[in-house]
């Protein structure tokens, strides 16, 4: 009876990831962001033609990315969090896989 709660728990936490995954791709998710980069790249492309069109002096660091440091002490609480809920979700599927092999073997 035990191993039969173990592999239901599972089936429901792959197929809750798989949904997850699948709605995420569904939407539009990654090519969202990219084009919210290529929209800067254009926009910084259009300033730059603007710019070498006027005659103005122009400075590659002006039409470059800017580095933002996000090095705050909210930040590094959010970087511990994420370890630590790494760690523990390494630990729960090592514990379940572990289970579910005991389950099969026996």
């Amino acid at each position: 009876m035990k191993s039969k709660n173990i592999v239901r728990f599972i089936c429901v936490t792959l197929l809750l990831l798989f949904t997850i995954v699948y709605l995420t791709q569904a939407f539009d998710y990654e090519r969202y962001s990219n084009n919210k980069v290529n929209y800067l790249t254009e926009k910084q492309i259009k300033s730059f033609e603007s710019n070498l069109k006027k005659g103005k002096k122009i400075k590659a660091k002006d039409y470059l990315g800017r580095k933002v440091n996000y090095n705050n002490k909210i930040s590094r609480g959010g970087m511990a969090l994420s370890n630590i809920i790494e760690k523990s979700f390494n630990g729960i599927m090592s514990f379940l896989f572990s289970e579910v092999n005991k389950a099969v073997n026996d």
